[in-house]
């Protein structure tokens, strides 16, 4: 049986011998390409520097190249192809699943025999994952509006209670002083309400009247009249003193707060004033308001010219004349062709506004009518484009008014809002006293990168 055994294997080696493909002589060309393929395996796989011509030899000496794919075999020491089993297969599959050694394989087997001529491939640096940075809260600009209104009604605020607290204080002062005035004028009144009259006169001797002067005695002095009705006052014989009481009685009455030496300086400059005053406006009005003159027409001459023929019959009567009757409107004066457009008076202006076409500085200065004017409640920011504006102005007027409580302007074109314009187009910033619009428009340019707020 060992004999037959022996006999049999003899015969498959020479049978394999003959089933085994030819090989050709490996060209250099093989060569140098076998050499590349194992320098790049070693270089995957961490080769050190100084044994990779070793590490190259040992392989050069398993390896052969051939026709077919993957172009090399590695062959054990007689020259036969070494098997692995196939790392695909399923280990409890029945049978032995072998492949051919690849050039991975034989670099492996190397890497375990000979451990130090290969580099330790570093571990990866296990890099702790930064957090994510926090999401930006969004912008509110409905909380800026607000802010910016809170702002506004604080500076208010304290501005009214100075005001509050200075009118209080000059209300009482003013105050103070009227009452002290009217107590004295009280005082002084009742002084001479208090007075008593003076004693009656005794007949025939002259005594003064009440500017002075004497008056004649009763047999002397002719019959007086009243100062109602104008007819002779009664004279009783013998009563001179008691009609000289009567007189002054009735004088106290009519005139009881008259004194000439009563008025002060200050009161009678008062009413020059005043007086002065309404006579200026009543000759405007009437320079104003009076009927142009001009040809009056036939039709209405007669009715003028009866008021003067008129006047001389009332006074032979010793009556007071008759008031000329007004011409009444004619045809002629109602006509709309014939009669002149009356002209249209202008609304009055601040005496304080200015007006005219401006010359733009920047985006918050304007120069206007010789003065440098500042946009109430416009900061100027650098890259404010002052051309922009004076495009937007185009020659037009420019009617400006101080704003209260601050030393800048507030300037409108045809109606709108110059500083709001400004803002909303973004040329500029929102100073400290804008107000709650202003500060809107500002938040309006800055949420669409207009303007200053494009960087």
């Amino acid at each position: 049986m060992t004999a037959e055994a022996a006999e049999k294997a003899r015969e498959g080696e020479q049978d394999a011998r003959i089933d085994a493909p030819t090989l050709s002589t490996p060209t250099p060309e093989d060569d140098e390409r076998l050499r590349v393929l194992i320098r790049a395996e070693l270089d995957r796989q961490h080769a050190m520097p100084l044994a990779r011509r070793t590490l190259e030899l040992l392989a050069e000496a398993e390896l052969e190249p051939t026709q077919d794919e993957p172009g090399y075999r590695v062959i054990d020491r007689s020259g036969d192809t070494r098997l692995i089993r196939d790392g695909d297969a399923d280990p409890d599959e029945a049978g032995d699943l072998t492949a051919p050694m690849t050039l991975r394989g034989l670099v492996a087997e190397l890497r375990e025999r000979h451990p130090d001529l290969f580099a330790t491939p570093p571990e990866p640096e296990v890099v702790d994952p930064v957090p994510p940075p926090p999401p930006e809260p969004p912008h509110d600009a409905l909380a800026d509006v607000k802010a910016a209104g809170a702002r506004f009604v604080e500076t208010q605020s304290a501005l009214a209670k100075s005001f509050a607290a200075t009118s209080a204080e000059r209300g009482r002062t003013l105050a103070n002083a009227a009452g002290r005035r009217v107590a004295g004028w009280r005082a002084q009144l009742n002084q001479r309400r208090a007075a008593k009259p003076a004693p009656l006169p005794v007949a025939g001797d002259p005594q003064p009247d009440l500017f002075g002067g004497a008056l004649p005695q009763p047999s002397e002095r002719p019959a007086t009249t009243s100062f109602d009705s104008g007819r002779p006052l009664p004279r009783a014989a013998g009563a001179g003193g008691s009609h000289l009481g009567d007189l002054a009685r009735r004088a106290r009455e009519a005139l009881p707060t008259i004194d000439r030496h009563a008025f002060d300086l200050h009161r009678i400059a008062f009413f020059g004033l005043a007086a002065a005053t309404v006579l200026v406006f009543g000759a405007v009005v009437l320079m104003n308001s009076g009927p142009a003159t001009g040809p009056s027409p036939s039709g209405t001459g007669a009715p003028r010219t009866e008021a003067p023929k008129e006047a001389p019959k009332a006074e032979a009567r010793n009556e007071p004349a008759p008031p000329a009757p007004e011409p009444r409107p004619t045809l002629s004066d109602a006509a709309p062709e014939d009669a002149e457009a009356a002209p249209v008076e202008e609304p009055p202006r601040n005496p304080n506004d200015i007006a005219g076409v401006p010359q733009v500085i920047d985006t918050a200065t304007l120069k206007l009518s010789g003065k440098v004017i500042h946009l109430f409640g416009v900061e100027w920011v650098r890259g404010g484009q002052a051309d922009e504006l004076a495009k937007y102005i185009r020659g037009r007027s420019v009617t400006c008014r101080p704003a209260a409580g601050s030393s800048a302007f507030l300037c409108a074109v045809e109606g709108r809002d110059l500083s709001e314009v400004v803002l909303f187009n973004g040329g500029g910033r929102a100073s400290s006293e804008a107000s709650p619009d202003l500060v809107a428009a500002e938040d309006h340019a800055r949420t669409e990168r207009l303007g200053v707020w494009k960087r």
